[in-house]
């Protein structure tokens, strides 16, 4: 137990490393100058410049993260070395570019190019000359130079770190994706290929041949629940996230008539007895909007096949409206104990999404006596061809 706590301590150690590694590399950098101007020219350090030098080593670390504060911070106590001079040191000329360097990593360019231009300006005044404000060009120059450098060098970091961001930002979203179609391909296949074998199995074993056949029917149906359960398991971890449908698939969905008439045969192959009724003629749906009526009447069916009075009539109808299309199916509802392993949960509340960005809605009503499920869809962009 205390080395597993040991190991934990560790990883929480490194992760914080990792999170503050940029700070973490100013406070070294600003120590490390420190540590060279003391040693290189150890007469030009005094209590109160190590004190300023601290404070600029504060300031860049602020700046990772808060360009907007440690850029104010620094500026502020740059203008009072200034003013006094005798506690400027060789390390504040390459911290002041290095400040401008963050706070262009961090995004803020004009506050870093507004920045370096003040920090430029303080760095020619020198109070001990007989002209408060001289100008040497070479000085001038190489300081300005210094400048645009590190000012480049922070450009590129801030765009290399943008980019980073972003790649990171498209492998979520690939990856969300990636599981949200894989939860629809499992419910839309394997969840209902799995719910007609339990059906057909508990159709058949009402009148079995046989006694052992009926059992065998009966063992079917039971190893199909339970993978069934399994499957509805992993569709939860999956779908963790909002589903988001981005349009039509890469294959042509069924016409409005053909969903209706397999909507009708898989009815039939869980012995419900399906009445089609089209007062619409023909439209002219587009793709996405094909998908939806499919999936609905696809998802209606199933659902019909779980929970529908056995050899009952389902109604499936096709309506034309002043300003939609209705597709919807009732059907009589069984009176028996809902088995919660026969359902993914994510029939329906997909469809609704799928029906919402194609500008329709989906509903469901029940009595008591009867479930209905339907789906609107608008008539703009629907051509009528006739029968």
């Amino acid at each position: 137990m205390p080395r597993t706590t040991e190991q934990g301590s560790i990883r929480a150690a490194f992760r914080a490393i990792r999170h503050f590694r940029v700070e973490i590399a100013m406070i070294c950098c600003g120590l490390a100058l420190i540590g060279v101007t003391m040693l290189l020219r150890p007469y030009d350090v005094n209590p109160l410049s190590l004190l300023f030098a601290v404070a600029f080593t504060a300031s860049m670390a602020l700046a990772v993260r808060y360009p907007l504060p440690g850029a104010l911070l620094f500026t502020s106590l740059f203008a009072v070395a200034t003013i006094y001079p005798e506690h400027r040191i060789a390390a504040f000329t390459f911290m002041a570019p290095l400040l401008c360097a963050v706070v262009m990593r961090a995004g803020a360019t004009r506050l870093a190019i507004i920045t370096a231009a003040i920090l430029w300006l303080c760095g020619l005044v020198e109070r001990q000359a007989d002209r408060p404000f001289s100008f040497d060009p070479l000085p001038a120059f190489i300081w300005a130079g210094l400048f645009v450098i590190f000012l480049l060098i922070g450009w590129e970091a801030s765009r290399s770190l943008r980019q980073r961001r972003m790649l990171y930002e498209q492998w979520q979203n690939d990856m969300r994706d990636r599981r949200r179609t894989l939860a629809e391909t499992l419910h839309d296949s394997v969840a209902s290929s799995l719910t007609s074998i339990v059906m057909r199995s508990e159709a058949l074993a009402l009148s079995p041949p046989d006694e052992e056949t009926g059992k065998e029917l009966e063992d079917i149906a039971d190893a199909a629940r339970q993978s069934m359960q399994e499957v509805r398991a992993l569709l939860r971890i999956l779908d963790t996230e909002e589903r988001e449908n981005n349009g039509a698939t890469e294959t042509t969905p069924p016409s409005v008539v053909q969903a209706v008439q397999n909507a009708a045969q898989k009815l039939r192959s869980y012995q419900l007895n399906p009445h089609t009724e089209i007062s619409t003629g023909l439209l002219d749906f587009n793709s996405a909007r094909l998908e939806v009526v499919d999936k609905m009447l696809n998802e209606a069916a199933l659902n019909a096949g779980k929970y529908a009075v056995r050899r009952s009539k389902v109604d499936i109808r096709v309506s034309s409206y002043e300003d939609f299309v209705r597709v919807s199916m009732t059907n009589l509802v069984a009176n028996r104990p809902h088995d919660p392993t026969m359902s993914s949960g994510m029939g329906i509340p997909a469809l609704v999404q799928m029906a919402s960005n194609v500008g329709g809605k989906l509903s469901t009503t029940s009595d008591g006596d009867t479930w209905t499920v339907s789906l609107d869809v608008p008539m703009a962009g629907v051509r009528r061809r006739g029968l």
